[in-house]
């Protein structure tokens, strides 16, 4: 089966786009997680942002605020944090994984952390300027009041959210399955459609072999196999009308050779049995005989039906 031309372009065709599919969903695979902690993060940073500024704008100061915090990420957080039931034990989680409510942290004009995100840097500690030009700042219509600090390390996904990685986990599977499936249906047209004018060239040279020399095949595109079709077909014509004039050929000297021996024939019959007299005896010796002539005559005549049956 694989030394089939067939066969061999329809897993071609199949291997393609099992790679390209493959490729497609590792790489989706690999990076939505970031990408999905990243929108996470953004949408919540966002709404913390315009809460902080409305809390600095009605209080005039970040007084109070480390006591509401939990309170105020809450209110801006787009999906429920996991329940104590839902977080697995501590011993199990990722090294450095911080939970939903310690993502964000906050640090005044003057750098001074209020609350902290970071160990190193516990609240009342003044952060390094590079530290601060990584956060988000957050202005009010007259003053800028501070800074957003993020976590360095990612937090873990609630069970929602977890729940979508693996519906998008479960969904790309399906779609390599389907590609892989939509891949060997086209990959089994295509290949029918390309081996096709083959299969026909092979069988027309195949009967051209036994004889049959007029043979055509049809013309279905104007790419390199229409190209050699055509070219086919005209070798193919080519070869019955040169057969066709040998065969002619034939018959016509046939034709022509077996009157003058029909008609030496009748002489030689006439000399042996003395219808036709001869100038001297010593001629009869050199006559050739009349079977030798009928012998001759009898091989065009075969040769001239041998032509005529050919041409039915």
């Amino acid at each position: 089966m694989l030394k089939s031309l067939y066969w061999k372009l329809s897993l071609a065709f199949m291997l393609v786009a099992f790679t390209t599919a493959a490729l497609v969903a590792l790489s989706i695979r690999l990076t939505n997680e970031n990408r999905l902690m990243q929108l996470i993060i953004d949408q919540q940073r966002s709404s913390l942002e315009q809460a902080l500024s409305d809390y600095y704008a009605s209080h005039g100061s970040w007084v109070g605020v480390a006591e509401s915090w939990q309170q105020i990420q809450s209110i801006t957080r787009p999906t429920p944090a996991a329940t104590p039931e839902d977080r697995p034990p501590a011993d199990n989680r990722p090294p450095g994984s911080e939970e939903r409510g310690n993502l964000f942290g906050l640090a005044d004009a003057q750098g001074v952390v209020i609350v902290s995100v970071d160990p190193k840097y516990p609240a009342g500690s003044i952060l390094p300027p590079e530290m601060l030009s990584t956060g988000t700042t957050v202005s009010t219509a007259e003053v800028t009041a501070g800074t957003i600090l993020i976590a360095r390390q990612p937090p873990q996904f609630n069970p929602q959210e977890a729940r979508y990685l693996k519906r998008i986990n479960e969904a790309l599977t399906f779609a390599t399955i389907g590609a892989l499936l939509v891949a060997l249906i086209m990959g089994i047209l295509l290949a029918r459609t390309l081996t096709r004018p083959v299969q026909e060239l092979t069988l027309a040279a195949r009967n051209i072999s036994q004889g049959q020399l007029e043979q055509q095949v049809r013309v279905r595109s104007n790419d390199e196999i229409g190209q050699l079709a055509t070219a086919f077909n005209s070798m193919s014509q080519e070869v019955a009308r040169v057969n066709q004039l040998r065969r002619q050929m034939t018959a016509d000297i046939a034709h022509d050779l077996r009157t003058p021996l029909t008609v030496i024939s009748g002489y030689v019959e006439s000399m042996r049995d003395g219808v036709l007299s001869l100038p001297q005896s010593g001629y009869r010796s050199s006559i050739p005989k009349s079977s030798a002539c009928r012998t001759w005559s009898g091989t065009c005549e075969c040769c001239r039906w041998q032509t005529q049956v050919s041409w039915l």
